[in-house]
């Protein structure tokens, strides 16, 4: 009999993982079409991850909760940022129980035109470019970084297109987006998709592509360096959030930029 329900289960997640899946595809398809309109935008967080990795996409977590879509919007001339938002809530992609939850940052500009939803650690424009920044400490990037890749992931019913970044890219976004370096809940998943590109990249080919990420290094060191009580207050609250709390914290508020040390 717990054989039996176990399976019952089991067929219920996989169905509603199905149909969760269906709505992310529709989502990612109504993206994909406001490109031709405009939009510049990139999935990064673990849907991005699943990209590279070749592992089959699956919107739901091993304790039953929803995989957030984290959405990155770097021009979006149309408001859809507002609008997607405004669609999922009216059932437009399907029932709010077999819809993702989207998570939408944006990139910010001098006169704030293109603002969504910010983290402490933000993106902004800066000199045609973009850096990122936290108070009053500014990196610029290189543009290379940050250039949007079409691709797609493995869903049930076959591959979504989706549009990403560079497979290193996300890594250092997730390491610089909460104080006090990675975030506990985040840990394991990072250093298993670090360990992946080491393996597909090889040894010296992994070291150069990290070392052209010298600019997050340079500035969480700065972070670090200018704000050390937050950066020590952001890594206890991070562990308190993960270890005590089930990340009630971290959901969506407690992302801002941090310090990673890396040996080089």
């Amino acid at each position: 009999m717990r054989l039996e329900r176990f399976r019952k289960k089991e067929a219920v997640s996989s169905e509603r993982d199905a149909r969760i899946q269906e709505a992310a595809k529709k989502i990612f398809d109504r993206l994909n079409e406001e490109e031709k309109r405009g939009l510049r935008y990139a999935v990064v967080g673990g849907v991005g991850l699943t990209a590279w990795t070749g592992e089959e996409y699956t919107s739901i977590r091993p304790d039953g909760s929803k995989r957030d879509l984290d959405l990155l919007f770097f021009s979006d001339p149309h408001g859809i940022a507002a609008a997607i938002q405004t669609e999922l809530r009216d059932g437009a992609f399907g029932p709010s129980a077999d819809t993702p939850p989207i998570s939408i940052d944006t990139v910010w500009d001098s006169q704030g035109n293109i603002l969504r939803r910010s983290f402490l650690r933000r993106l902004r424009t800066l000199d045609g470019g973009v850096a990122l920044e936290y108070r009053d400490v500014q990196q610029k990037i290189r543009p290379e970084t940050l250039e949007p890749i079409h691709t797609t992931i493995r869903g049930k019913s076959g591959s979504i297109d989706i549009c990403t970044l560079r497979p290193m890219t996300l890594t250092f976004l997730y390491l610089t987006r909460a104080i006090g370096g990675l975030k506990s809940k985040d840990k394991k998943k990072i250093s298993e998709y670090m360990q992946f590109l080491h393996k597909t990249l090889g040894p010296e080919e992994f070291k150069r592509e990290a070392l052209q990420y010298q600019e997050f290094y340079d500035f969480s060191r700065q972070i670090a360096a200018k704000y050390p009580l937050l950066t020590n207050i952001g890594r206890s609250l991070s562990w308190i959030d993960f270890k005590l709390l089930g990340g009630i914290l971290s959901n969506g508020t407690l992302v801002p930029p941090s310090w990673y040390t890396v040996k080089q």
